[in-house]
């Protein structure tokens, strides 16, 4: 039996497998950090709100091209609809922005800085 006050650190690998299946301590799985700094990023950039402002537009477009090159190791915001809801918008319009119909802004690349410094943090 294992002692309920062991330290996890000093677990073999088998108990440590035994405690997390049996003890009903199970790891976060849901989430990936992925998943939280595209949460982190809709919330600080208040990218739900729905705005006609060309910067939040160009920033919403930047957060959907990272986020179509790591929706692989996402687990909460894999599908176009899991991301549309998180960031208030129907499918289809993320849709329209991942496949390019939407052109970038003149100032697209000066819109995106503070975002773009944000997600590569």
């Amino acid at each position: 039996m294992i002692e309920a006050n062991k330290v996890v650190a000093e677990m073999t690998p088998w108990e440590f497998w035994i405690f997390q299946h049996f003890a009903g301590v199970e790891p976060n799985k849901s989430i990936t950090t992925y998943d939280l700094l595209c949460e982190l990023a809709v919330s600080s950039y208040n990218l739900k709100a729905k705005t006609r402002a060309q910067d939040d537009k160009d920033r919403v477009h930047y957060l959907l091209m990272w986020w179509m090159k790591r929706k692989v190791a996402m687990k909460k915001y894999r599908t176009t609809q899991q991301i549309a809801g998180l960031l208030n918008q129907h499918y289809s319009t993320v849709l329209y922005y991942v496949n390019g119909h939407r052109k970038k802004s003149s100032r697209f690349d000066e819109n995106v800085k503070c975002i773009k410094d944000f997600l590569k943090s």
